[in-house]
């Protein structure tokens, strides 16, 4: 099972999801990990049922392997990509990278829906212009704060967005403890 096949989150569940995936982004990129193509499908879930049922990262890494046989939309939302996957004005592919795909892949498990829609050509113009509603405004109960937490990491330039994952980490935890 996979985040991108379950409906909305609750505000509790998110938040749940937004500490454990965080935590383990932070785990990978302390050990100079890069997942490289987070999105709502690289979110599974245990199929022991005597497990807790939490979610988990998938295909780690794997994304810059894939590029170089296949097309990277195969293997990552566009819906979910950074802008620096569109334009190489805002950088390189790296640990901020993952920090905006984390933040989008919360977008949707807040709100139940993807960010951007439309064609490829439109998500592209929308990932470099444009901000989903807050998450707040389409899900009851959660925290402004969490709104902020995500604007932030999903920021369009690299320099404004969460410095690490474990920033992130700890942000997410601190708003976590709000709402529980």
């Amino acid at each position: 099972d996979t985040l991108a096949r379950r409906r909305q989150l609750s505000a509790a569940e998110t938040l749940r999801h937004a500490r454990v995936l965080s935590g383990a982004l932070a785990t990978l990129h302390e050990a100079g990990i890069v997942h490289g193509g987070l999105d709502p499908r690289n979110v599974v879930y245990p199929a022991d049922t005597l497990a807790d049922g939490g979610p988990m990262l998938d295909n780690v890494g794997l994304l810059a392997t894939y590029r170089q046989a296949f097309d990277p939309v195969d293997y990552l939302n566009p819906r979910y990509a950074a802008p620096e996957y569109f334009d190489s004005q805002y950088g390189e592919l790296d640990e901020a990278t993952d920090v905006y795909g984390l933040g989008m892949v919360l977008y949707r498990a807040a709100t139940g829906h993807p960010p951007f829609q439309g064609t490829f050509e439109d998500i592209r113009v929308q990932v470099l212009n444009d901000h989903p509603p807050a998450p707040s405004t389409v899900s009851d109960g959660l925290p402004e704060t969490f709104d902020e937490i995500l604007a932030r990491a999903t920021a369009k330039q690299k320099l404004t967005r969460y410095e690490s994952a474990e920033r992130l980490h700890r942000d997410l935890e601190r708003v976590s403890t709000t709402v529980e």
